[in-house]
Formats: C-alpha cells, sequence, structure tokens
C-alpha cells in the first residue's frame, strides 16, 4: 500500500480534550515515534476490550449499522 492508499484509510476526527492532554498527545510521537492517529486508534481499540462485553457487542452491531462515510 503506497502512501496515497494509506492517506485514504484514515478519517479525519476532531474533538476537544484538556491542554494537559493535548500535551501528552504531541509528546508521545517524540518519545515513541508513533504517529498520533495510531496511538489515538490503539487506545480507543482497548478502551473498547475493557467495556462489559454486552456493550462491546451492542458497539459493534451499532457499527455495521452507521452508513461508511468515504470522505474526510
Amino acid at each position: 500500500m503506497n502512501h496515497n492508499e494509506k492517506e485514504k484509510c484514515i478519517a479525519s476526527l476532531s474533538t476537544r480534550v484538556r491542554p494537559s492532554t493535548k500535551k501528552l498527545l504531541e509528546a508521545i510521537p517524540l518519545l515513541t515515534g508513533t504517529p498520533q492517529q495510531q496511538f489515538v486508534d490503539e487506545a480507543i481499540l482497548a478502551a473498547i476490550q475493557h467495556l462489559p462485553e454486552d456493550i462491546q457487542n451492542r458497539l459493534h452491531l451499532l457499527t455495521d449499522l452507521v452508513p461508511k462515510n468515504t470522505s474526510n
């Protein structure tokens, strides 16, 4: 997969966080080399794994119902 194809696979997300959280998110790539979007993606998936199984199942059902947005 080339760089342009990878770009198409990444959706845009805008959210508000505390200034201290933003500073941490900005520091992560400097210390780990992990891009911010990868860190956020992995953190969300890890958080979902800690949800009760019934909520995880409902979440997956809901995501199947949400139309796929091809534009960012």
